[in-house]
C-alpha cells in the first residue's frame, strides 16, 4: 500500500510531464482554427489560446487536462 500513498515528488514530475505534453502539442498549432476540437476545449476563447501558446501552459490549462 506505501507504493501508492502520495508522494510530492512524483505528482510535481507528473505536472511537469502534463505542461512539457501540452506546450509540445501547442507547438504544433499556428491558429486557433487548427486544433481539435477536444484540445481547444482547454480554452477559453481564441485569446487564451494564443496567451498560452505564447507563454506556456499554466496551471489553469493543466488543471482542465
Amino acid at each position: 500500500m506505501t507504493d501508492w500513498t502520495p508522494n510530492t515528488a512524483v505528482m510535481n514530475e507528473s505536472v511537469r510531464a502534463v505542461r512539457d505534453y501540452l506546450n509540445a502539442e501547442l507547438a504544433k498549432y499556428d491558429a486557433w482554427e487548427d486544433p481539435e476540437d477536444f484540445f481547444r476545449m482547454l480554452f477559453d476563447n481564441e485569446h487564451s489560446f494564443y496567451q498560452t501558446k505564447n507563454h506556456g501552459a499554466g496551471r489553469k490549462i493543466i488543471k482542465r487536462f
